[in-house]
């Protein structure tokens, strides 16, 4: 049963769709889709004052000290990133292998703001630096296409965490996610996160205000 709120490498996912950067974001992280400014809780509360806030994530924040901690990704993405490597899970340091988990947003609402909170480590191989997050959903032909990616997620803040808030552009491609289009089925709504490879995360929260509700009110 998927579970609703625990929320590239070539070889890995074969053609990934992969966005370029817009702009330079906080403390030199390369971001997609993303603010370039951090988030907070209040500021999706203010954006979004009629409409409560979902919480989505894996893992515990705990800076990479606890055991090991299990990730679950969706078929589709484990059958894609298992090909050539290991699937590890949160707080794992094994370089040369992959990380993904997935989250059933289970809604058929437009998103009115999102924040992606995250913290990832190197692992102790000096190729950290060419790695990327992904999130978005895979599919049966094994493509992620992102919603939003973290290019070089360690760069010069390896550790600590980061709270960031999606774009226009990414609240458009996440409403689209979420199956607002009415004739989706519930498999169709589920996010993907990918870590490529040299990287281990300590734990991953999605935050999303949804809202019109697009069955109620006929649009989005």
């Amino acid at each position: 049963m998927p579970r609703f709120v625990r929320a590239l490498c070539a070889t890995a996912l074969a053609a990934a769709a992969v966005l370029l950067p817009s702009a330079a974001g906080a403390a030199g992280l390369q971001l997609v889709n993303l603010t370039p400014d951090g988030a907070t809780i209040e500021d999706g509360n203010k954006a979004c004052p009629d409409q409560p806030m979902f919480t989505y994530g894996g893992g515990k924040r705990d800076h990479g000290a606890g055991a090991p901690e299990r990730a679950y990704p969706s078929p589709n993405l484990l059958a894609a990133i298992s090909v050539d490597r290991p699937v590890i899970g949160y707080d794992t340091r094994q370089p040369d292998s992959h990380f993904g988990d997935s989250f059933n947003l289970q809604n058929d609402r437009s998103v009115c703001y999102a924040i992606v909170e995250f913290a990832t480590q190197r692992s102790g191989t000096p190729l950290w630096y060419n790695d990327a997050m992904s999130i978005g959903h895979t599919g049966t032909d094994g493509v992620l296409q992102p919603v939003a990616q973290v290019l070089d997620p360690n760069d010069g803040s390896s550790g600590r965490h980061k709270m960031l808030a999606f774009d226009k552009t990414g609240l458009g491609l996440l409403s689209a996610l979420t199956g607002q289009a009415l004739d989706r089925k519930p498999e169709d709504s589920i996010l993907d996160v990918y870590l490529e490879d040299d990287t281990r995360i300590d734990y991953f929260r999605l935050y999303v205000w949804y809202g019109p509700n697009c069955r109620d009110k006929g649009r989005c």
